[in-house]
């Protein structure tokens, strides 16, 4: 997940539960708890061990494609990624 929030350019904080009885005080509140990851919201809400798919979908990320068909999709952002986007 933190990779995930990482990449997508979204803010976090980690809190490691081995090390901070804070966090390990607030995952023993959650149900369900005992499955790492929990990511904890502003709003109050959580997520227990998410998919990527799932964050996103939580955190207002587009996770369906805009239109039916394209002309073109690239998957990956190394060189070959950016070489076919600009040769594209």
């Amino acid at each position: 997940m933190k990779d995930f929030l990482a990449r997508s350019l979204i803010p976090y904080q980690f809190l490691d539960v081995e090390r901070e009885p804070a966090a390990q005080t607030m995952v023993a509140g959650v149900e369900g708890g005992t499955v790492l990851p929990v990511i904890f919201f502003p709003d109050g809400t959580t997520l227990v061990a998410p998919d990527p798919r799932r964050l996103a979908a939580k955190l207002g990320l587009r996770t369906e494609p805009s239109a039916r068909l394209y002309d073109l999709v690239v998957l990956g952002a190394g060189p070959a990624g950016l070489a076919a986007g600009v040769y594209a």
